[in-house]
């Protein structure tokens, strides 16, 4: 509490975060900007306010995008206030049944996953498939605002299951994460990153028992199940003997690398543990270019780069994707005029907060079509689904891919 007490001193209610906050630049309401939810929270935890449902919500409306903390001048940790703030409102009102609900699923990874198997397979019954573009629609519209929201599409079979006739020796020997996305709907994008690996001389191992990394549980504040499937990817990913451990979703690579370290700082037996496979987790663009990747082929195509916010901010891995992106596609590569801006999905938001998710995601969309660009890469499978249903919305051909994809193109 000391330490959160400092960060409520810090900020000085400048406004610099609302100059740059996504959601504030659609709703313009204090509340929504890191200046008033730190006031909120402060309030609430000190027993000035009441925590009502109207905070909560406001407390739950926010990307977590960090554009606000990075752009201040006081050097707030506005996401260490923030995550106090849901913490503490899980405690006192107790988690929504919905999201208690499937929490408790994440925390039995065998469950999850054969609850995801099943999805692939009945899938068809509700969603529809759209012409052009992955992912599946509703086929009614049952919940408003939802009927033309693009929505993942489940893959009939995981990257686990395809991964095990991928088995080559290599030089260096890797462990990937691949993440509920990619190993589930995205799974295309698991494969190019196996191929580009082993193209690179790496031996890739993807483990049988896979899991949600827990962010979904922490962001939301059920610490007990963030930790749980902490312990669970730890103890998986470290059984083995490896040189380092890939990933390829940023949120998932933030958590691998940083996020277990500060969620078992009261544990000194898993904060070891963190620590150690935090010190192996690299990104797969920043593994690359570390270790110096086999130039690829020139693909003749126009392509511009979106900074996933985790990525980016976090990891500050930013220059990495661009390096392979230009050996790729060299002039035909461009910027778009906002790269680094947020595209809105931010994981369960996009679902909880649809319609602000659209707007935003709306801004990326044409700032993508004004560049030319016959394709976007990305580094997330979070920001390709938004990005997908952004572009579609905008009636757009541009392709929405992963950095790996693309390479692994390049290696044919």
């Amino acid at each position: 509490m000391t330490e959160i007490k400092q960060e409520f001193l810090k900020c000085m209610r400048c406004g610099n975060c609302q100059a740059v906050c996504p959601i504030y630049k659609e709703t313009k309401m204090e509340a929504e900007v890191a200046r008033g939810k730190i006031q909120l929270i402060k309030g609430v935890t000190e027993g000035v306010l009441k925590p009502t449902e109207y905070l909560a919500e406001k407390i739950a409306t926010c990307l977590t995008c960090l554009a606000c903390q990075e752009n201040c001048p006081s050097g707030v940790n506005y996401e260490k206030i923030l995550l106090y703030g849901r913490d503490y409102l899980a405690k006192e009102n107790g988690l929504p049944p919905v999201k208690k609900a499937i929490f408790k699923v994440l925390r039995k990874p065998k469950l999850f996953n054969f609850g995801l198997k099943m999805a692939s397979r009945f899938q068809g019954l509700a969603l529809k498939k759209v012409k052009g573009r992955p992912g599946r629609k509703l086929r009614f519209g049952l919940i408003e605002d939802y009927e033309n929201r693009l929505l993942p599409e489940f893959s009939k079979e995981t990257l686990v299951e395809k991964a095990r006739s991928k088995q080559i020796p290599g030089k260096e020997k890797l462990l990937y994460f691949p993440g509920c996305m990619i190993n589930n709907v995205y799974v295309n994008v698991g494969e190019a990153v196996i191929e580009v690996l082993q193209h690179n001389g790496a031996q890739v191992i993807v483990p049988e028992k896979q899991s949600c990394c827990g962010t979904p549980a922490r962001v939301h504040g059920d610490i007990e199940s963030a930790k749980s499937l902490g312990r669970y990817v730890i103890d998986t990913y470290l059984a083995v003997d490896a040189d380092y451990v890939i990933t390829s979703c940023s949120t998932c690579g933030v958590t691998l690398r940083q996020g277990y370290v500060e969620l078992f700082i009261d544990e000194p037996e898993y904060l070891e543990k963190a620590k150690k496979l935090a010190e192996k987790t690299r990104d797969i663009n920043e593994y690359l270019v570390e270790k110096g990747f086999i130039k690829p082929k020139k693909l003749n195509l126009k392509v511009t780069y979106h900074d996933p916010c985790h990525l980016n901010r976090k990891l500050k891995v930013n220059k990495q994707p661009r390096e392979i992106l230009k050996a790729l596609a060299g002039e035909n590569f461009g910027e778009m005029k906002k790269p680094a801006a947020c595209c809105g999905g931010a994981g369960s938001f996009s679902l909880t907060h649809y319609p602000l998710s659209k707007a935003i995601g709306k801004k990326k969309a044409l700032d993508i079509i004004e560049t030319g660009a016959e394709v976007v890469a990305t580094s997330c499978p979070g920001c390709m689904l938004q990005l997908n249903d952004a572009l579609a919305k905008e009636g757009s051909n541009i392709k929405v891919v992963h950095v790996a994809e693309l390479l692994a193109e390049g290696y044919k």
